[in-house]
Order: C-alpha cells, then structure tokens, then sequence
C-alpha cells in the first residue's frame, strides 16, 4: 500500500502521501514441520503412501488445504 501511494505521489496523481503507521504483530512460534519430523512421517509403515504422497504435495508446492479441490 505504502508504495502504491508514493508511485502516486512520483507521478503527481496525489499531493502528499498520507502518514500510514505500521502495527507490531507479535512473534508467534513457527508452524511448519522440521525436515527431521517430515522424514520420520514418511518413515513410517503403517501410514498409506497415498497420504505419503499428500503430504508431500502440500509441503513441496505450498499448496493451502482446499487448492487441489478447487482447480
């Protein structure tokens, strides 16, 4: 947003630009899986390899839950 409004003010389409202050967000602990936990996942016999496979679409690609469904 921030620098949309200054290529707006570069090109004279705005006066001035309006003050805009960032909010902190508080740090939160990280919500991915450890390359040493997703390897003993996969290592596992009693999980299907379908889901093997799932799981290895979703981190590979970044995919959110719902995206394969939808395309």
């Amino acid at each position: 947003m921030k620098a949309m409004l200054r290529y707006f003010h570069k090109i004279d389409k705005m006066e001035r630009i309006p003050n805009i202050e960032q909010r902190k967000i508080p740090k939160t602990e990280l919500i991915y899986i450890p390359d040493p936990e997703f390897q003993n996942i996969m290592e596992l016999d009693w999980l299907v390899d379908f889901y093997k496979r799932v799981f290895f679409l979703y981190r590979e690609t970044g995919m959110r839950l719902r995206e394969p469904f939808m395309s």
